[in-house]
């Protein structure tokens, strides 16, 4: 007699997906064995491969956010997790979103070649008082429409919230608000908080930049700046432009309620290595770096730098982004036989030295208000040309890959995923 035994593998989970009405989103749930981290990947014609966000933490329940795939379209996806150091993934399903209306005339994408980064635009439309986001070929994944009267300044995700700022429509520090919403449409918040241009928002803080007035040495009422941290409803200044660093002789001459436009500070970054806020004015022409001790940890540009400029060194500048050794701005200023543009300069964090190692332009845009550049996960550029309405996304080779094109912006945002767990 001859036994046989059969080894018999489990058959994989078989995840659920929940469509949600408020927006082209779903939800996905499915049960592992043992605890272990999850995420989704997806994908939909003309889209590369799409990853969300993994969770946080192990869990044998696992519940996601699926959104950005374009109303209409049929996207593929599926579940996938670690278990015992191996790779397991579902059966790949489909889901196509209901299409909704949008809420106005939508941006136009220019797709020149196939895309290849999954990265997704966020792009606050000033005039139609609305929050677009894009998906990696340029159509509309998700869309709201703000009240008529917001002047949207920028957005950012934290979870599954968008949260975005804006002001009364007077150009008014006074008149700021941060609102956020759910990207499934639900609770939406509002709430008024003096601030403008820019802020972060972290699981237990918000961060922003507030105007307040001081006598210049001309005896005449500048508007300084400060940078300041909210728990709750306690808010602690980290740094003004009075006593950290700014100098007199570099200032505008537009007037604000506060008083002669001084430092006109207008980015926020947050690196984690440092624990420091990396901050931009655009009249020092500097970079000013905080940490949470309220503590000037350098001054990258202007005339009490930091650190020595090697070549040629940025002007006005606006949005500052940090990755690794390279900081990523925009020259608002132009200069000879080019206009305004995206910036990246080398830093030499042992020589505590920088200098200008890449940029890119678009000479049809020529705008000296909000524009912003950031990294892509396959190691080119997201550039936005701000109020001239411009968004390009750039290869590794310096070559247009995506061309937007929409009224006047904001500062665009550029994410890495959008979907996410459900924590």
């Amino acid at each position: 007699m001859i036994l046989l035994l059969l080894a018999c593998t489990p058959p994989l989970p078989v995840p659920t997906l929940l469509p949600i009405l408020e927006q082209p989103a779903a939800e996905v749930r499915w049960s592992t064995k043992e605890p272990t981290i999850g995420w989704l990947e997806y994908h939909y014609p003309g889209s590369p491969t799409l990853v969300s966000r993994v969770e946080s933490l192990p869990r044998q329940e696992h519940q996601f956010l699926l959104v950005g795939v374009p109303g209409g379209k049929s996207a593929e996806w599926r579940a996938v997790w670690e278990e015992e150091g191996e790779r397991l993934a579902s059966e790949w399903q489909s889901w196509t979103p209901d299409l909704l209306e949008n809420p106005g005339e939508p941006p136009e994408a220019d797709l020149l070649q196939r895309a290849t980064d999954p990265g997704y635009l966020v792009l606050p439309d000033r005039d139609q008082q609305t929050l677009w986001i894009l998906g990696p070929e340029g159509s509309v994944v998700w869309a709201k429409r703000l009240d008529p009267n917001a002047f949207l300044e920028r957005a950012r995700l934290l979870d599954n919230r968008l949260w975005y700022s804006y002001t009364d429509g007077n150009d008014n520090a006074a008149g700021g608000h941060i609102g956020a919403i759910g990207l499934d449409g639900s609770d939406p918040t509002d709430e008024a908080i003096p601030h403008h241009h820019d802020f972060l928002v972290f699981p237990d803080r918000l961060v922003y930049l507030k105007r307040f007035s001081t006598v210049g040495p001309d005896d005449v009422v500048w508007a300084a700046d400060e940078l300041v941290e909210r728990v709750g409803e306690v808010e602690t200044p980290l740094w003004n432009s009075v006593d950290g660093g700014a100098t007199p002789e570099l200032h505008g001459d537009k007037a604000y309620d506060e008083g002669i436009d001084w430092t006109h500070c207008n980015g926020l970054f947050w690196d984690n290595r440092q624990e420091a806020y990396w901050l931009s004015c655009k009249h020092q022409e500097a970079i000013f770096v905080i940490n949470r001790k309220a503590e000037l940890v350098d001054i990258v540009g202007g005339p009490q730098s930091t650190f020595k400029l090697e070549g040629e060194g940025f002007g006005e500048i606006h949005a500052p982004f940090l990755q690794d050794d390279r900081l990523y701005i925009f020259n608002n200023t132009g200069g000879s036989g080019y206009p305004p543009r995206a910036e990246v300069f080398a830093l030499d964090w042992e020589a505590h030295s920088y200098r200008l190692v890449d940029s890119h332009e678009n000479r049809l845009a020529e705008t000296q208000v909000f524009g912003n550049v950031t990294p892509t996960q396959t190691g080119g550029l997201m550039v936005s040309f701000g109020f001239a309405g411009f968004v390009e996304v750039v290869d590794p080779e310096g070559k247009v890959s995506l061309h937007v094109k929409s009224t006047r912006l904001s500062y665009v945002e550029y994410l890495h995923s959008l979907s996410g767990p459900i924590e």
